[in-house]
């Protein structure tokens, strides 16, 4: 038989599939592979390791992925996934910038992700439990003599309902909050914290927002005047 190793890019963006197993000898979901598809509802691949850039960018009616072994998920991958329920990749260590912008996700499993990119959750209206617990970096979205620097902003304009705890993180970069609803943050070994992270979350779910500070915080670009006494503790 014929051994399928990869597609071309776009291929399935204009088909009727509902639904795609993957063989195990697929490694990778390539670039735009499902793009503007709003036929397909659900995903599979027991192999896959990599999603590329804008694999199912805009599939408005994908329900459902299974895609145990993913490593890395590419920019813009599930952006505007209107329909998705939730992910869960126990061993994904990166997601890129806009990975899961707009998506409808209820909840987010990623508990050996490592780094995660600017805009990656941004507009994600619902999320009701966000695991996180080895990230260790949140990734600005410019780069320049090997750094990565700006704003992160990777909570956007998102509702989180679950309290939100950061055990590894060092620091946060600018604006990783920016208007988000959020209930409480806890950080366990914060060393750094850059300007307007947390400023203009809109509360009118919870009326205040508790940012949880270890003793381990050097530097905080907090601006205080945009906080009342009791959102701190």
């Amino acid at each position: 038989g014929i051994s399928v190793k990869g597609f071309a890019d776009k291929l399935f963006s204009d088909t009727n599939f509902q639904a795609v197993w993957f063989s195990d000898e697929i490694t990778s979901i390539t670039s735009g592979l499902f793009y503007g598809n709003t036929n397909i509802r659900y995903v599979d691949g027991l192999g896959i390791k990599e999603i590329q850039d804008e694999s199912f960018y805009n599939c408005s009616r994908l329900y459902t992925v299974n895609f145990p072994e993913v490593i890395e998920i590419g920019k813009k991958a599930f952006y505007g996934t209107t329909q998705l329920s939730g992910i869960s990749f126990e061993d994904c260590t990166l997601i890129e910038q806009y990975a899961f912008y707009g998506s409808i996700i209820r909840y987010v499993d990623l508990p050996n992700v490592k780094t995660i990119c600017a805009y990656a959750f941004e507009k994600c209206p619902c999320i009701y439990s966000f695991n996180v617990s080895e990230l260790i970096e949140l990734r600005g979205r410019l780069y320049k003599d090997g750094v990565w620097y700006a704003d992160n902003r990777f909570l956007q304009q998102a509702s989180v309902y679950d309290v939100l705890n950061f055990e590894n993180l060092k620091s946060i970069p600018y604006g990783c909050f920016y208007q988000a609803n959020i209930k409480r943050i806890e950080f366990s070994n914060i060393k750094s914290i850059g300007s307007l992270p947390i400023t203009y979350c809109k509360k009118p779910f919870y009326g205040s927002i508790t940012i949880v500070l270890p003793s381990t915080l050097e530097e905080c670009g907090l601006d205080a005047d945009k906080y009342k006494v009791g959102d701190f503790l």
